[in-house]
């Protein structure tokens, strides 16, 4: 089995996996965005083995040695913050500069959850593939997803995304709201990079952008081209006997909502995330936050040190009179004191 990013010494770490694939010579590179702290450290050196220190030195030392010799160069990279949305900065800049220096593709994973897509000079970056196989147990940790790339003689021409889930550590076929919640992530992260995520089935898809090209008339007379509107698309959201609440899962994940019609203009609604699915309440300790909690009646309600998908749950007893209310102290990238939560819960009498 062929390797790359690791050996016995720096030098041997840092070397190239080389394949021939349909007469096409390939190079895989592979590395680790940090030395570590313990000694021995995890990276490679002249005293012992580990991995490729993936310094910006390092990265460009070893892709320029492959692309100097024709060579299609693929860079993986195991680095950047953990559990957040976007890559580093560091990480960013050691990525776009492997393909500044003639690398073809650039693929990095560690934070454990996805990261969004970006066509560079048309070359693709994958800043982060989530989890694939390892035992956490929160929400965001499950979405993952495979990626296809086709180049054609080492330049970008189309990838596939195939969203995943992560069941019992096994990645398995996202489908449902699990395949929703992959491919919006995928899909908004990358916009915000000027990268297009189209659907095809259920799975997204990434074309090589084409050069614009300016047309002249024989007498230099100015051409306008009319840019092509997309129609927008309705879509009725139904609601359960009793339910107030309704998910938005069902829509295309590929299309941004624009407007919510009701013909009674006195129902009032509200949009927003189902936060108990992403579990942050079963995992509200993690993460190092200087303050999140929960603050609750104590009279009342209990917190237990299991959960059904975390480590932390609530306990609430209350009788036929009795009415509480519990909240969020401080919440993980998505809540803020000023707007409103909705709660349901099923309860026994």
């Amino acid at each position: 089995l062929g390797f790359s990013g690791a050996g016995m010494n720096a030098k041997q770490a840092l070397k190239a996996h080389r394949d021939t694939i349909k007469n096409t010579e390939f190079s895989m590179l592979g590395y680790v965005g940090w030395e570590g702290r313990s000694e021995p450290s995890q990276t490679a050196n002249h005293q012992h083995g580990g991995a490729a220190y993936g310094s910006l030195a390092n990265i460009l030392s070893s892709v320029k040695k492959e692309v100097s010799q024709d060579r299609v160069t693929i860079v993986q990279y195991h680095g950047s913050q953990e559990y957040a949305n976007s890559p580093t900065g560091v990480t960013e800049q050691r990525l776009k500069s492997a393909l500044d220096n003639g690398a073809a593709l650039a693929i990095a994973h560690h934070p454990h959850v996805t990261q969004g897509l970006e066509l560079y000079d048309n070359k693709l970056i994958a800043y982060s593939m989530g989890n694939f196989i390892f035992d956490q147990n929160f929400s965001a940790t499950k979405h993952s997803f495979i990626l296809y790339v086709w180049l054609d003689e080492g330049i970008f021409h189309r990838a596939e995304i195939v969203p995943l889930y992560v069941k019992g550590y096994k990645p398995t076929p996202a489908t449902g709201s699990n395949r929703y919640t992959v491919m919006k992530r995928l899909t908004e992260l990358s916009k915000v990079r000027n990268t297009l995520i189209t659907q095809s089935g259920g799975h997204g898809v990434i074309r090589a952008k084409i050069p614009s090209v300016t047309v002249k008339s024989v007498n230099n007379s100015q051409v306008k081209v009319k840019a092509s509107v997309n129609t927008p698309v309705k879509h009725e959201l139904t609601f359960s006997k009793g339910s107030k609440i309704t998910s938005l899962y069902h829509l295309p994940w590929h299309q941004q909502l624009t407007e919510v019609f009701i013909e009674d203009e006195q129902i009032k609604y509200r949009l927003g995330k189902n936060l108990v699915n992403g579990s942050n309440f079963e995992s509200y300790s993690t993460f190092d936050s200087p303050e999140r909690g929960l603050f609750f009646d104590r009279s009342v309600m209990s917190l237990n040190n299991y959960g059904a998908s975390g480590n932390t749950s609530i306990a609430l007893a209350l009788n036929d009179q009795q009415a509480t209310a519990f909240g969020v102290k401080s919440f993980w990238r998505v809540y803020s004191a000023s707007r409103p939560v909705t709660i349901t819960a099923n309860y026994q009498s």
